[in-house]
């Protein structure tokens, strides 16, 4: 046991030199644990004594909620800023950004094919018209 006690204050020591402890505040959070480690020996239970241990095993969980809870919060308010920035108009299209310029049309290339296509249509229409006095 004696061993034991030794390995305990070595690790706290180790844990309050990670942790930046000075002296006072050592002794403090020495006798807080003392004071939880007497009272569960002595088979007393607080409401405080198991809050502190809820909160200490749901740490990580809590901490990784509120991250992400604040990553939201701070997509939403970016969000909010630009929906306020974008002045609201009448409903109308913003024409101010359009091009000044026109659309240029693309033309298709002729091909033989094309023409002779529409050469032999226009050829069975006038003869299929002057057959039937169309013209």
């Amino acid at each position: 046991m004696l061993e034991n006690m030794e390995n305990a204050e070595k690790v706290f020591e180790a844990f309050a030199q990670e942790k930046g402890f000075d002296d006072t505040a050592k002794k403090e959070f020495s006798d807080k644990i003392q004071t939880v480690l007497q009272d569960m020996a002595d088979g007393v239970l607080t409401p405080e004594t198991l809050l502190l241990f809820f909160k200490g095993l749901n740490y990580d969980q809590d901490k990784a909620d509120t991250e992400k809870l604040a990553e939201v919060k701070g997509r939403n308010a970016k969000i909010q800023e630009t929906v306020q920035k974008t002045p609201q108009g009448d409903g109308l299209p913003d024409t101010s950004k359009a091009s000044k310029e026109p659309m240029k049309e693309e033309r298709k290339p002729q091909t033989i094919y094309r023409n002779r296509s529409r050469n032999l249509t226009n050829f069975l229409m006038t003869t299929i018209c002057r057959n039937y006095d169309f013209v």
